[in-house]
């Protein structure tokens, strides 16, 4: 027997019935309420039909983050596969994306599929006639939504979810990520996270708080942390790095914040240190997760230094496999694999990538550990290796050790191809002006022996993707051609 289940645009319309005038968006300088949010949905999603959009069709959003929040309930209406286009991505496939919602058109996409969102669009917006009358999903199982892999070898994939798992993890989890209310998530929408909290706010009808992005993010975060009394942030390392200087910017008190929450990759101990200091009332809280299988594990504190990943909800079922897919027996490392109820298993129209990742309803992160009961300890992330002439190395790992070094704010490692034909282990960093080259050079060798880079490089900035992580490959590609013998520090 089908399970009944409610339509994803029903919740905005029972949240615009109740709390018309409650602010559903806020964003700095802007709030729409729950009505204006419905009502600019229902003539949006008149305006995509007219030009062809249907139930089914996989619609990518490029636009001003709450614009895109807008247009993914005119999706929802529409019963389509909406999804926010992460930052940086140039090329989009048309394996992915049936229709391109964007600000200016793109030469790699066909012209007759991409819908320009600009003054001509809203005021055919503003004429147009509303109907709520909704497209039907088939089921529960049906895919309403497009998470992207955080791509830091490579292109991001594509991860279909269901309405039954954004459900899932928008509201029956949402005590494993929202420890704290108000809550305000810095991650970029096309992660997953930071929709999921909308999705959960419209069910709440209440004010879901837009993350700012680009060179203010940090201040106007802070901003928000005050106007709405923020209880729990939740970010990248980098992001939470990001909050952490412009609040070491401010004499400002922000007591409110009881909990800070990192989540994407390894938060190094000493900013975590650094942000308990500066924020005084707030516990630290790291948690093991991904895009494809949400929260995995949770630590409070320090502890990445010992690879502890953190306890294993109770609703995670993870197992250590040997490279032929054996268990391995409690303590030994091998590869993590992870099953969660209505976890995503494909990427969209990549059977390669689905194979390799998603094996006997399991998920395969790439990363490796072991298992002490409940606890999991991370070894390494076995597709990001650096096999540096029989050197292996984990990139993550090294970043660690370099962020121990004072006056180290951002870093990254990746692998580089030299003229010679060899592999080497790369560096590059962002320090204060005053820092010690020398010495931090002496420090990795002391540190890493064999490990330490061998090319290293200071750079203004390091540039990353949607989810703060650095994508390894586009950054080995972009300095192989600057590599004589070392770059110039």
């Amino acid at each position: 027997m089908t399970r009944s289940f409610a339509h994803p645009f029903s919740y905005l319309n029972d949240a615009a019935t109740r709390n018309p005038e409650g602010v559903a968006i806020s964003t700095i300088g802007t709030d729409l309420t729950f009505a204006e949010v419905y009502d600019t949905a229902l003539r949006i999603a008149r305006v995509l039909r007219d030009y062809g959009v249907r139930p089914g069709h996989v619609v990518g959003v490029g636009a001003q983050p709450i614009i895109d929040l807008v247009v993914a309930q005119a999706l929802f209406h529409e019963a389509t596969v909406g999804a926010e286009i992460p930052p940086g991505m140039a090329n989009f496939d048309q394996a992915v994306f049936d229709w391109l919602l964007v600000v200016e058109m793109r030469d790699d996409f066909p012209v007759e599929r991409q819908i320009i969102l600009d003054e001509g669009f809203f005021m055919r917006v503003a004429t147009a006639q509303p109907h709520h009358d909704p497209q039907p999903y088939e089921s529960e199982n049906s895919p309403c939504r497009l998470n992207f892999s955080s791509g830091t070898t490579g292109v991001a994939k594509a991860i279909p979810v269901s309405i039954r798992c954004l459900e899932d993890r928008s509201f029956e989890r949402r005590h494993q990520w929202m420890l704290d209310e108000p809550y305000l998530c810095l991650l970029g929408l096309s992660t997953g996270l930071t929709f999921m909290t909308f999705f959960a706010q419209v069910k709440a009808a209440e004010t879901f708080i837009l993350a700012a992005t680009g060179t203010t993010a940090g201040t106007d975060a802070l901003a928000q942390i005050r106007r709405f009394g923020v209880r729990c942030v939740m970010g990248s390392p980098h992001q939470l790095g990001t909050l952490l200087t412009a609040a070491q910017g401010t004499t400002d008190a922000f007591d409110s914040v009881t909990t800070i929450m990192s989540a994407g990759s390894v938060m190094p101990d000493f900013i975590v240190e650094q942000l308990q200091r500066r924020f005084t009332n707030a516990r630290f809280v790291s948690t093991y997760a991904s895009s494809e299988a949400g929260s995995v594990a949770v630590r409070e504190g320090i502890g990445s230094a010992a690879g502890f990943a953190g306890t294993l909800l109770d609703d995670v079922d993870v197992v250590i496999v040997d490279d032929a897919g054996s268990p391995r027996a409690e303590g030994e490392t091998g590869n993590i694999a992870i099953r969660r109820a209505h976890q995503p298993q494909e990427y969209l129209n990549d059977p390669d990538a689905t194979a390799r990742t998603f094996r006997d309803g399991y998920f395969f992160p790439g990363d490796t550990g072991y298992l002490r009961g409940r606890e999991l300890y991370l070894a390494g992330r076995s597709s990001e290796l650096i096999n540096a002439a029989g050197v292996k190395a984990d990139p993550a790992r090294i970043e660690s050790i370099v962020f121990g070094f004072s006056g180290i704010t951002d870093a990254a490692v990746f692998p580089l191809d030299t003229t010679q034909g060899l592999t080497k282990i790369a560096l590059v960093f962002v320090a204060d002006a005053d820092l010690d080259v020398p010495a931090l050079l002496a420090y990795l060798r002391d540190q890493l022996g064999e490990s330490s880079p061998s090319h290293v490089a200071r750079v203004p900035r390091i540039a990353r993707n949607h989810m703060g992580k650095v994508n390894r490959a586009e950054l080995a590609q972009s300095f192989t051609q600057k590599v004589t013998l070392g770059f110039p520090l």
